[in-house]
């Protein structure tokens, strides 16, 4: 496994529009957040919306880095708490438009369901920076087949790609979007991140499991951090690696599902 990639190769911190930092410790730092679905509905603009809440290790994360940006944080997860709780409406998620459009593309009447979501927001912004996001829903259908709808922004997909590739538990060690001087993207290294996504928020083990069918990359609208598809990737978008865009992926698994 290699270590953390130099920043000039970095596009996430580079970006023009990457600008939703935060700082702390002196300096400048693209802050994303790892957050699981609750039971937890909220009311945002209109919308019904899913509270998703901050992993333990993110909590230990902001923690970690209160108390180095301000020492004098005796309680600084607590303090992060309390922070996240005044502001519940930023970390959440619309899953029905995924769900619409993997019912869609399978051409399916089944009943669907979302049975989890994992999301990464950027510390302080969440949806209100939708082209700083990236979402994952496991959607189960009425046989009880799973599929996986993931929604991104290209600094998002750079930055987790990059954590996941450095995470000892993770089975994703060849870091496939990371060349020499460039972030590239394909279809077939996005199904390998999904795979480390699967992993990494759901504790699914992907060694016994297969893709069974896969849309192409999704072009997704720019301006809401929901799964709203506005049609398929230009291969030369792809190439432009310093472009931050968002796209999608939704595959289709053999995965054994039980509601028990």
């Amino acid at each position: 496994m290699s270590a953390i990639k130099e920043t000039n190769h970095f596009k996430a911190f580079r970006d023009d529009q990457a600008h939703a930092f935060s700082s702390m410790v002196g300096g400048m730092l693209y802050l994303p957040l790892s957050f699981k679905r609750t039971e937890q509905k909220i009311d945002v603009d209109g919308e019904r919306r899913t509270v998703m809440k901050p992993t333990e290790k993110s909590f230990c994360l902001i923690g970690n880095l209160y108390t180095r940006a301000q020492t004098y944080f005796s309680n600084a997860g607590d303090v992060f708490r309390s922070l996240y709780s005044a502001a519940p409406a930023i970390y959440t998620a619309l899953p029905f438009p995924a769900i619409h459009f993997v019912k869609n593309y399978l051409g399916s009447e089944e009943n669907f369901g979302i049975q989890d979501i994992g999301a990464e927001f950027l510390d302080g912004k969440g949806i209100a920076e939708p082209l700083h996001t990236l979402f994952m829903y496991r959607i189960v259908d009425g046989n009880y087949n799973v599929h996986y709808a993931m929604s991104t922004s290209m600094a998002m997909l750079e930055a987790k790609s990059n954590e996941l590739h450095n995470a000892s538990e993770i089975a994703y060690n060849d870091d496939p979007m990371f060349g020499e001087t460039a972030f590239l993207v394909n279809g077939d290294n996005l199904r390998q991140f999904m795979f480390a996504l699967m992993q990494d928020y759901f504790g699914v083990d992907t060694s016994a499991v297969r893709i069974i069918g896969s849309s192409g990359v999704l072009s997704l609208e720019p301006d809401t951090p929901d799964f709203e598809v506005i049609g398929a990737v230009r291969a030369e978008d792809l190439r432009d690696t310093g472009k931050n865009s968002r796209i999608g992926m939704v595959i289709s698994t053999d995965e054994e599902f039980s509601v028990f």
